[in-house]
């Protein structure tokens, strides 16, 4: 069975966008959702408006 691994980033920061980035290149990943408990920051909205 080759389905891709579905994966959730929790946290939209600094490191969020870093992990999003790596993810972005894996073939067999698909990023389903996103989370972030801190909600709207001004970091978490310059990475949203540029994806």
């Amino acid at each position: 069975m080759n389905s891709a691994l579905r994966i959730a980033l929790i946290g939209a920061g600094n490191m969020g966008q870093q992990h999003y980035h790596h993810l972005k290149s894996l073939t067999q990943a698909t990023l389903c959702a996103v989370a972030d408990p801190l909600g709207i920051s001004p970091t978490n909205v310059r990475w949203r408006n540029k994806t």
